[in-house]
């Protein structure tokens, strides 16, 4: 895999990772009655909402920097899929290679992803006892 697609692949890999395990707090916090939320937001909660929503829902159970940072990361990570499946089209239908994005951008949203990871970490077991 080159250097590209790896940056990419991580990117949203972690990315995936971060909303993953964000709702699984959700679910735990809704458990063990931490956080109240009705049967409907619920089920939205685990079939329709992205990881923006998620942290709107889990604010109440975690600091505003980690929600500003979630925030954040879901903003950055739409960005660079979009962007990347929009290029991929262009060079599709144009039949030329695909542009790529500065492999910085992938690179901080990688970094950034784990580091809410490992935050989050903390705070899902705070929420398993």
């Amino acid at each position: 895999m080159n250097d590209y697609k790896r940056a990419m692949f991580d990117a949203l890999i972690w990315g995936q990772g971060v909303e993953n395990l964000v709702l699984d707090i959700i679910l735990k916090c809704v458990a063990n009655g931490t956080l109240k939320i009705s049967d409907a937001h619920l089920e939205n909660t685990k079939n329709k909402h992205g990881l923006s929503q998620l942290a709107d829902t889990l604010r109440p159970c975690i600091d505003d920097d980690l929600y500003s940072s979630i925030k954040s990361l879901a903003k950055d990570r739409n960005d660079v899929a979009h962007r990347a499946a929009d290029e991929y089209m262009k060079s599709a239908l144009c039949q030329v290679g695909p542009g790529e994005i500065e492999l910085w951008k992938l690179e901080e949203v990688k970094k950034h992803a784990g580091d809410i990871y490992g935050r989050l970490l903390d705070v899902h077991e705070k929420y398993s006892r």
